[in-house]
């Protein structure tokens, strides 16, 4: 692995999901300014409660991602969680979902899709 893969997150606005990979939480943390600043609707990051997820991807290609997105689409997702997102344009996250503790995250994601939630 070598770098880190940023991922930019957009609501799905009736796009399907072209790549669905599970992914380890390494880190979440807040992304939240002095002020409130990156709250601001006019950045083009400017969710509700931006936090900032870390983690691996565990299928496919194993690499480093990174990803901001609203507090609320990630859950109480913490490190070592495994997570389902759906990508569109390849560095597109449209979709974000835990993975059911008691599955096999590989076969749980071939029938997961973003209309799930």
């Amino acid at each position: 692995m070598a770098g880190e893969t940023e991922w930019r997150w957009e609501w799905p606005a009736e796009r399907n999901v072209q790549k669905k990979l599970i992914v380890e939480v390494s880190e979440v943390t807040s992304k939240n300014g002095l002020f409130g600043l990156n709250k601001s609707p006019s950045l083009a990051q400017g969710f509700p409660d931006p936090v900032v997820l870390k983690g691996v991807v565990k299928n496919g290609q194993q690499e480093t991602v990174k990803l901001v997105l609203p507090k609320f689409e990630l859950g109480d997702a913490k490190s070592g969680d495994l997570l389902a997102v759906g990508l569109v344009e390849d560095l597109v996250c449209i979709c974000v979902s835990s993975v059911p503790i008691n599955s096999d995250p590989d076969q749980w994601l071939q029938s997961w899709n973003c209309t799930d939630e």
